[in-house]
C-alpha cells in the first residue's frame, strides 16, 4: 500500500507541473499580446514608418487554390428595398410597375433615381451588364511586411518567437483587387496574422475574387485566354508603400484541377508608370486553355455528322421524293445548333468563334445543296415537249463527264432503242421500204410478210411496181384491203417510233441529272473534308506561349 501511495503521489506531482507550465505559457502569450497591442504604444490606423518619407515594403504573392469558372453573366437588375410599414401595399406595387417601365427605356437613370430617391428607408440596386465576362477564382493572397512596433525580446517572454494576432487589430496595407467585377474588393475572410519577434508579419487571407476578363472567342472551343488580376493598395501610393513581387509566378501547390480549363502559366509582374511616380501595382496573368472534350462531343461531332447528311443529298436518286425533305431537315438541324452556340459563346462583334464559322460554312453548303437539288430535279423532269437538249450538253454530260466521274452509260438501254438504232443504220445505207425487201439481205423483223401478196402495192410506198405474174392478173379487192392494213401498220409504227424517240430524250435528261448529282457529290466531299480540316487545324498552328499573351495588345494596361 505504501508503494502504491508513492506512485500516486508521483503521478499527481507530474500532472500539477504540466498544468502549471500550460498556465504559465498561456499567461506568457497573453502578456505578449497585451504588450504588443497596448493602445498606449500601438495604433492600427498609423502606417508602420518612423518618419513620413520611409517606405513600407509589402511582398505580395498569389497562390491559386481553385479556378471556379470563366463565365458570362446575363443582364439583371437586383433591387432590394426596405419600405416602412406605412408605405407598403398598393404604393409598392405601383412603384414596381413604374420601375419596370423606367428600366425598359433608360436603365441608367432608373438606377440613379432609385439610389437618390427618398421614398425608401433603405435601397440597394445592383446592375449586372449583359454577357459580362467574369473569371471566378479562389486564391490565397500572401502578404509580408515589417512593423517595428510589433517587436519584442524572446527572452522576456519565455523564448516565444511567434504569436498570432487578429488581422483587424493590426495595421494592414489594404491591398485590393482593382479589376473586380462584383464590387467585392477585399478578401473573404480576415484570418490571423503571424507576427515574429523581429517585427515581420505574415498574412495569408483566402479570397474568392470575380475579376473582369476579356474572352477571345476566335478559336472557341480550342481557345486560350489571358485573364489578369491587378492588385494595388487602395489608399497608399508608391511614396508610402512599395509593392514587391515575391515570386515571378503564382503558386500552384494547393491547386485543385478544373474540369473545364487547364492552367498554362501564371506569370506575375510589377507595373510602374513612368509618367506617374506614385503608381505601382502587381499584376498576375492567368493563361488558361479550354478543355475541348465536352464541346467536341456535344457540338463538333454532331455538326460533322449533319454535314455528311448534306453530302448524301447528292447520292439520293432524283426519282425519290425525299430529296428536298432531307435538305430542309439538315438546314433546320444546323439552325438549332447555331442557336445553341449563341447561348454559350459571349456575344461579340470582334471575332466569330470557330464553331460558329464551321456552322456557317456548313449552312452555306447545305443552302447551296438545296439550290443544286432544285436545278437537278428541274433537269430530271425535262421532256422533248418542253426543252431541247443542246449539242454541247450531249458532249459534256453524256460523253465526257461520265468517264471522269466513274460512271458508265449503258450502250443500249432498251429494246426500242436497239430497234431505233438499227432503223437509223438502214436509212443511212439507203435501203428501201422495210416491208418489201427481198433476198438474203431482207430484214429478219419483216420476214413474216409474203412478198408475192404485196407486189402490186409497192408503188404506194414509193417504189416501182413489179411486173404481174401473168397477163391476166389485176389488183382486186384484196389489194385495197391490204393497202388499208399497211397504212394502219405504218401509223402504229410511226407512233411507236415517236414514243421511242421521246422516251430516249427523257432518259437522256435523267442521265444528265444523275451526272450533275455525281459531279456535285464529289465537289461537296472535297470541299467539306478540306474545309473541316482547314478550320479545325487553325488553333494548332497558333503559337500559344506566355510571351504571346503578354504582348501589350493582350495584357492589361500597366498604368491607369
Amino acid at each position: 500500500m505504501a508503494r502504491h501511495s508513492s506512485y500516486m503521489a508521483l503521478l499527481l506531482s507530474f500532472g500539477l507541473l504540466w498544468l502549471c507550465s500550460e498556465v504559465l505559457a498561456t499567461d506568457t502569450e497573453e502578456r505578449l499580446v497585451e504588450h504588443l497591442l497596448d493602445p498606449s504604444r500601438y495604433n492600427k490606423l498609423i502606417r508602420p514608418a518612423t518618419n513620413g518619407s520611409e517606405l513600407v515594403t509589402v511582398q505580395l504573392m498569389v497562390s491559386l487554390a481553385q479556378l471556379i469558372s470563366v463565365v458570362s453573366v446575363a443582364l439583371k437588375l437586383i433591387v432590394q428595398l426596405q419600405v416602412s410599414s406605412a408605405r407598403k401595399g398598393l404604393l409598392l406595387r405601383l412603384l414596381l410597375a413604374l420601375l419596370r417601365w423606367w428600366w425598359r427605356w433608360d436603365p441608367k437613370r432608373a438606377v440613379e433615381g432609385l439610389r437618390s430617391g427618398g421614398l425608401f428607408s433603405s435601397c440597394f440596386v445592383s446592375l449586372q451588364h449583359e454577357r459580362e465576362q467574369i473569371m471566378t477564382t479562389n486564391v490565397w493572397l500572401t502578404q509580408e511586411w515589417e512593423d517595428y512596433r510589433l517587436t519584442w525580446k524572446p527572452e522576456d517572454f519565455d523564448n516565444m518567437k511567434k504569436v498570432r494576432l487578429p488581422s483587424k487589430h493590426i495595421w494592414l496595407p489594404d491591398v485590393v483587387l482593382y479589376n473586380n467585377a462584383d464590387g467585392m474588393y477585399e478578401v473573404s475572410f480576415y484570418s490571423n496574422a503571424v507576427v515574429s519577434y523581429d517585427g515581420s508579419i505574415f498574412w495569408l487571407p483566402p479570397a474568392i475574387y470575380k475579376s473582369a476578363c476579356k474572352i477571345e472567342v476566335k478559336h472557341f472551343p480550342f481557345d486560350q485566354q489571358n485573364c489578369t488580376m491587378k492588385f494595388r493598395s487602395w489608399t497608399y501610393d508608391r511614396t508610402e508603400i512599395d509593392l514587391v513581387l515575391k515570386s515571378d509566378v503564382a503558386s500552384l501547390d494547393d491547386f485543385t484541377p478544373s474540369g473545364e480549363w487547364d492552367i498554362i502559366a501564371l506569370p506575375g509582374r510589377r507595373n510602374e508608370n513612368p509618367d506617374d511616380s506614385t503608381y505601382v501595382d502587381i499584376t498576375y496573368d492567368f493563361i488558361i486553355r479550354r478543355k475541348p472534350l465536352f464541346y467536341t462531343i456535344n457540338l463538333i461531332i454532331p455538326c460533322v455528322l449533319i454535314t455528311s447528311l448534306a453530302i448524301l443529298v447528292f447520292y439520293l436518286p432524283s426519282d425519290c421524293g425525299e430529296k428536298m425533305t432531307l435538305c430542309i431537315s439538315v438546314l433546320l438541324a444546323l439552325t438549332v445548333f447555331l442557336l445553341l452556340i449563341s447561348k454559350i459563346v459571349p456575344p461579340t462583334s470582334l471575332d466569330v468563334p470557330l464553331v460558329g464559322k464551321y456552322l456557317m460554312f456548313t449552312m452555306v453548303l447545305v443552302t447551296f445543296s438545296i439550290v443544286t437539288s432544285v436545278c437537278v430535279l428541274n433537269v430530271h423532269h425535262r421532256s422533248p415537249t418542253t426543252h431541247t437538249m443542246a449539242p454541247w450538253v450531249k458532249v459534256v454530260f453524256l460523253e465526257k463527264l461520265p468517264t471522269l466521274l466513274f460512271l458508265q452509260q449503258p450502250r443500249h438501254r432498251c429494246a426500242r432503242q436497239r430497234l431505233r438504232l438499227r432503223r437509223r443504220q438502214r436509212e443511212r445505207e439507203g435501203a428501201g421500204a422495210v416491208f418489201f425487201r427481198e433476198g438474203p439481205a431482207a430484214d429478219p423483223c419483216t420476214c413474216f410478210v409474203n412478198p408475192t401478196s404485196v407486189k402490186g402495192l409497192a408503188g404506194a410506198f414509193g417504189t416501182e411496181p413489179t411486173p404481174a405474174a401473168g397477163p391476166g392478173h389485176s389488183a382486186g379487192p384484196c389489194s385495197c384491203g391490204l393497202r388499208e392494213a399497211v397504212d394502219g401498220v405504218r401509223f402504229i409504227a410511226d407512233h411507236m417510233r415517236s414514243e421511242d424517240d421521246d422516251q430516249s430524250v427523257r432518259e437522256d435528261w435523267k442521265y444528265v441529272a444523275m451526272v450533275i448529282d455525281r459531279l456535285f457529290l464529289w465537289i461537296f466531299v472535297f470541299v467539306c473534308v478540306f474545309g473541316t480540316i482547314g478550320m479545325f487545324l487553325q488553333p494548332l498552328f497558333q503559337n500559344y506561349t506566355a510571351t504571346t499573351f503578354l504582348h501589350p495588345d493582350h495584357s492589361a494596361p500597366s498604368s491607369k
